[in-house]
């Protein structure tokens, strides 16, 4: 999850700290399974948020990884015993 995302030019203060986070990313993305920037981010400056700006800010981020949640959930599956699969593969791909 990428929370250092740019945010429209709200967050223009920590603009170096996130090119240096983006270069970082660039690095590591070989290693990247899922990759999930959000959409929108809070003001970066808003140590201590209002209630209702923190609840927002909740409720949008998980609008935001419901679109994802499948995908760790369905990559981390158990898969079937070869015993239950093998007739779905062909023949010249068996060993």
């Amino acid at each position: 999850m990428d929370a250092m995302v740019a945010a429209g030019g709200r967050n223009r203060l920590v603009l170096p700290v996130q090119r240096v986070l983006a270069a970082t990313l660039q690095r590591d993305r070989a290693y990247w399974d899922l990759y999930v920037p959000f959409r929108a981010t809070p003001f970066v400056l808003d140590i201590v948020p209002r209630p209702e700006l923190l609840r927002r800010a909740a409720e949008d981020r998980q609008a935001e990884m419901r679109e994802a949640a499948p995908i760790p959930r369905t990559a981390t599956a158990p898969l079937p015993r070869w015993s239950q699969i093998q007739e779905q593969v062909p023949r010249w791909k068996r060993r």
